[in-house]
């Protein structure tokens, strides 16, 4: 990594023409009771740098890492991406090298390596190969590998398919497929804890995805939109995940949504202030098939009603339905509030979750968040959960902004949680306008 540091700054110093850099640095403050019974501190300063150069297709990246507090994990000082990225108009190509983000069928993690992406002229076409050491630097516990590569490719197409027995067209597929080999450790899946030390990824990955929309000729739909994605383990033979989404649009203010989901949700991440309140979210392998009817009123109202039906490898199966409305007034203020209900043998878990947000000027804006849960658990019993969450965005300067968000969930059978949070972000550039050429 210093030879890579020094290499790029090498290169910016011979680099004066077609130039422009930009940058930010970030500031964390945070305290939760997360992992332990007791408060936890956590902070954390990202300086962020990048810097492209156009005529000569070159790019730079690094973001320096300072991170402390009672985590035994979060201590680090370390570069959380420092890499270089150079094209080759000629060839059609962008070859990266160093540290990068990653995004696959393991998560958002960063890559210790080298990729190389092709991209037809046109842009339908693309296919990257990749392949180095993936860590991850957040406090998700995903992914500790020890060799990763693989290779990636996607496709876009405009078509003109109509069938008039069917009285449907197909106007547009988005096809991506990739494979990827891997050693080491993966926790992103459902991994028992007795079992966490041991558990292997090792082994090889096929991932999927399929998108396909047109129009409809039928009198009560005119629009469709499909959508197919998952992963199979081939060392396995058996499917990690897969989703299976229709929409089809009747008029222009309404939808209906059907989604079929098999995926086994990580035990160890960290669900959000919503997610937390919603009976479909569980540990282990679920089977999920939800409907859905949307609508929206004159601009200023949207509202949906669902059914659920639920199958999990720990448990049984259940029924439940959800709704919602949300509303904008005057621009300025949105409301949204929602209910969930899910049955599952003799368990039962009911909530409701209402949001505001409201755009106070050009500078400020507060969203507010409450929730209520009740659940009926053979386990435990009757136990009520209440929960309300603050968040506030202000902008001191074009570019100085802070966020302070608190949250905190009072339970009458569990630990009661709490996580409070203060952001500073400040971004720098070296902007510099194009000049027309008269």
């Amino acid at each position: 990594m210093r030879v890579l540091m020094m290499v790029s700054l090498m290169i910016i110093s011979t680099s004066a023409h077609s130039s422009n850099w930009r940058g930010a640095l970030i500031s964390k403050l945070q305290t939760d009771n997360r992992y332990t019974n007791n408060a936890s501190f956590f902070g954390e300063m990202i300086g962020r740098f990048d810097y492209e150069d156009s005529r000569r297709e070159l790019q730079l990246g690094a973001d320096v890492l300072l991170r402390g507090g009672n985590y035994g994990f979060n201590d680090r000082q370390d570069f959380y991406r420092l890499f270089v990225q150079k094209g080759f108009h000629s060839l059609h190509t962008t070859v990266k090298l160093g540290r990068f983000d990653q995004a696959d069928s393991l998560g958002l993690y960063t890559l210790n390596g080298a990729s190389a992406l092709y991209q037809a002229e046109n842009k339908q076409f693309s296919v990257e190969l990749y392949g180095g050491v993936p860590q991850r630097f957040d406090d998700l516990v995903q992914v500790k590998g020890d060799a990763l590569y693989g290779i990636k490719a996607n496709l876009q197409k405009t078509l003109d398919w109509h069938s008039d027995a069917l009285r449907m067209s197909l106007d547009r597929m988005d096809l991506r497929l990739g494979y990827q080999h891997f050693d080491g450790q993966d926790v992103s899946r459902y991994v028992p804890l007795r079992d966490r030390q041991t558990a292997k990824a090792g082994g090889d990955k096929l991932a999927f995805g399929l998108n396909l929309s047109g129009t409809l000729g039928w009198s009560w739909a005119q629009k469709y939109q499909s959508r197919l994605i998952g992963t199979y383990r081939a060392d396995t033979n058996n499917f990690e995940d897969g989703q299976f989404e229709t929409e089809i649009d009747v008029n222009k203010r309404t939808r209906l949504r059907g989604v079929y989901e098999y995926y086994r949700p990580d035990r160890y991440a960290n669900p959000t202030f919503r997610e937390q309140f919603y009976s479909q979210y569980g540990f282990g392998r679920q089977e999920l098939l939800r409907v859905s009817a949307h609508q929206r009123w004159k601009e200023l109202l949207d509202y949906f009603v669902g059914l659920t039906y639920t199958t999990r490898s720990i448990g049984d199966s259940g029924f439940g339905m959800n709704g919602g409305i949300s509303a904008r007034y005057l621009g300025q203020f949105k409301s949204g509030l929602e209910v969930d209900h899910l049955e599952v043998a003799g368990d039962k878990v009911s909530a409701l979750y209402l949001k505001n947000e409201y755009q106070v000027n050009s500078r400020h804006n507060l969203l507010l968040s409450g929730a209520l849960r009740h659940e009926q658990k053979a386990l435990y019993g009757d136990n009520w959960v209440k929960g309300v969450e603050v968040r506030w965005n202000m902008m001191i300067k074009n570019n100085l902004l802070t966020s302070l968000s608190v949250n905190y969930i009072w339970n009458t059978r569990l630990q009661d949680e709490y996580l409070a949070a203060f952001q500073v972000t400040y971004y720098f550039d070296n902007f510099k306008p194009k000049k027309r050429n008269d």
